[in-house]
């Protein structure tokens, strides 16, 4: 049984502070909550990033000093060797970061729309696209944009956005937390644990996404859906209730695993809780997922249950 971990949510009456020479700076977790954005978003060298995929919503109310990179209208993922979602190459991620004004000593945080897991997953993506970048300076807001709005003291701004000048971003991709298909199969024939995190009827094969060939999941791999994740609203569950699911299934804050679902967007939020809350520096996150391992014919695909 895996022990208990502490992940807080860092507010801005509980923060942590950073020795420096010129200033003391606020030292952000994983997870960031409302209060903590409120206070820290217009501080030089944060960039609070709003990732919401409309233009509009941003404009009638957003996080102060915040920028608008919707996971919708720009290139977070594109398509790969007839793969749909993939993570952009090198030259297309240091284009699209660099391009929304980033900097490599920038600390980001990522705002998605919230309110639901399938939204959270929009914003673990996006976290890990960073992370698997090499830009280890960013954090996320629990509960999204739903949680900010909901929080009356948070100051809101509207209107036309400043936008930031294009900078320079330097991408240094960390192949470690990024799982291929041949890696999948080997690692399956290694017992490494194989963590499908879409709901169970894609998972048994009751149903499929339409960015999958065949119906079902990679042989032997475990069932750890989002929704088990996180609240309703797309919060993530308390560290005690991550344990108890870590007891009871293959997650797990050090054993090697691979997160996957349909299009590695799901998986994203899976690997969010492995790596970045429960510590496990052995958690990668298979990219093209049921979309890649189906496309290829000659991969298995167990599916227990059959529906015309």
């Amino acid at each position: 049984m895996s022990q208990t971990r502490i992940f807080p949510i860092l507010t801005a009456a509980g923060l942590l502070f950073a020795a420096s020479s010129v200033a003391a700076e606020p030292v952000a977790g994983p997870l960031v909550d409302a209060a903590w954005v409120a206070a820290h978003s217009c501080d030089d060298g944060v960039v609070a990033l709003d990732i919401r995929g409309s233009g509009r919503a941003f404009q009638r109310g957003r996080v102060p000093c915040s920028i608008h990179g919707s996971y919708f209208g720009n290139d977070w993922r594109v398509e790969r060797n007839g793969v749909p979602g993939m993570l952009p190459d090198e030259a297309g991620l240091a284009a699209l970061i660099g391009g929304l004004g980033i900097r490599n000593d920038d600390h980001v945080v990522v705002i998605g729309d919230g309110g639901s897991p399938g939204a959270t997953t929009a914003a673990t993506r996006v976290y890990w696209t960073f992370k698997v970048s090499g830009h280890d300076a960013v954090s996320l807001l629990d509960g999204g944009f739903a949680a900010y709005r909901d929080n009356r003291e948070a100051p809101m701004e509207k209107g036309e956005a400043t936008l930031r000048p294009a900078a320079s971003f330097t991408v240094s991709l960390r192949d470690e937390l990024l799982a291929t298909t041949d890696e999948v199969a080997a690692a399956r024939d290694a017992g490494v644990s194989v963590i499908d995190n879409r709901g169970s009827d894609y998972y048994v094969g009751i149903n499929k996404s339409g960015i999958a060939k065949r119906a079902g999941t990679v042989p032997g791999a475990d069932n750890v859906p989002i929704t088990w994740l996180t609240s309703p609203d797309g919060r993530f569950q308390a560290a005690a209730v991550l344990d108890q699911i870590a007891a009871e299934t293959s997650l797990s804050g050090s054993d090697p695993q691979i997160a996957l679902c349909n299009s590695g967007q799901m998986a994203s939020l899976g690997w969010f809780v492995s790596h970045e809350l429960l510590g496990n520096e052995n958690a990668q996150l298979y990219d093209g997922s049921m979309a890649a391992w189906s496309k290829d014919d000659a991969r298995e695909v167990e599916q227990r249950i059959k529906a015309e």
